[in-house]
C-alpha cells in the first residue's frame, strides 16, 4: 500500500519537535547522558528480561489465566484444526493480532511448537503464543523502566557541568543531534507499546501504519520489536 501522511505521521513529527527542542535546551552533556543511559538500560534489559519473563511464564496460574483471557477474544471455526496449513494461515491472519506476530505464528505452526506450548489446537496455540509475547513485552518494559530510573538518578549530577562557559559552544548543537537519536528510540518503543495498550484494535493500528510514511518506516525497522521477538517462540 502506498504511504501517505496520516495521524500517526503527525504524531511522529510532533514528537520530533518536542524531543529535539528539549534536547536542545538541555544541551550536549545532559542529552549525551540521557542517550547513553537509555542505551545502557536497553543492553541491560536485553540481558535481564528473559530471566524475568521465564519466571512469570513459570507461574502456571498467571500464565494459564492470561492464555484463557486471550483465548476468549480469538474466535475460530469449529473445524479449524482440520484445515491444511494454508487454511490455518488464513485463520491466523484473521485472528486480530498484529501482523508481526501472525507472521511468526504462521512460520512456527507445527507439532513441535504445539508441544512446547502444550497447545491442544490452533486457538490454544495462538493464545499461548500471544500470552508469551505479552509477558515478554511487559517484562522488558518493567526491567527497562527500573534500569532507566537508576541511571537517571545519576544524571542529576551533570546539571552544573552543562553551564561551564567553555562547553556552551558545543552544548546546543550536540543536544540537537542526540535529540534525534532519542526521538528514534522513543518511536521504536511507541510502535511496540501501542499494540499492548490497545490489543483489540491491532488490525486497525496495523492498517493505519501501512497507510503512513514515517510510522511504516519505524514499524519495519524496529530494534525493540526484534529484541522481544528474539525470545518469542
Amino acid at each position: 500500500m502506498a504511504g501517505y501522511v496520516n495521524g500517526l505521521d503527525v504524531f511522529i513529527i510532533g514528537s520530533f519537535a518536542v524531543i529535539v527542542y528539549i534536547s536542545y535546551k538541555r544541551g550536549l552533556l545532559l542529552s549525551l547522558f540521557d542517550f547513553s543511559s537509555r542505551c545502557a538500560a536497553l543492553l541491560l534489559t536485553n540481558w535481564l528480561y528473559p530471566c524475568v519473563a521465564d519466571a512469570v511464564s513459570g507461574n502456571e496460574a498467571l500464565y494459564g489465566g492470561l492464555r484463557r483471557v486471550i483465548g476468549n477474544y480469538i474466535v475460530l471455526p469449529p473445524n479449524s484444526a482440520r484445515g491444511g496449513l494454508d487454511a490455518q494461515a488464513r485463520l491466523i491472519e484473521k485472528s486480530g493480532l498484529p501482523r508481526f506476530i501472525t507472521e511468526v505464528l504462521i512460520k512456527n505452526n507445527n507439532p513441535e511448537v504445539y508441544g512446547i506450548f502444550r497447545a491442544s489446537g490452533l486457538r490454544d496455540y495462538i493464545s499461548a503464543a500471544a500470552a508469551d509475547f505479552v509477558i515478554n513485552v511487559v517484562s522488558a518494559g518493567v526491567v527497562f523502566i527500573l534500569t532507566s530510573a537508576a541511571l537517571w538518578a545519576a544524571s542529576r549530577a551533570l546539571g552544573l557541568a552543562s553551564k561551564i562557559p567553555v562547553l556552551k559552544t558545543f552544548n546546543r548543537a550536540g543536544g540537537v543531534v542526540l535529540g534525534v537519536l532519542l526521538w528514534i528510540l522513543f518511536n521504536w518503543a511507541a510502535m511496540l507499546a501501542v499494540f499492548i495498550i490497545f490489543p483489540k484494535n491491532a488490525a486497525d493500528i496495523t492498517a493505519l501504519i501501512d497507510g503512513s510514511v514515517l510510522a511504516r518506516l519505524f514499524y519495519k525497522n524496529n530494534l525493540f520489536m526484534y529484541m522481544v521477538l528474539r525470545r518469542f517462540i
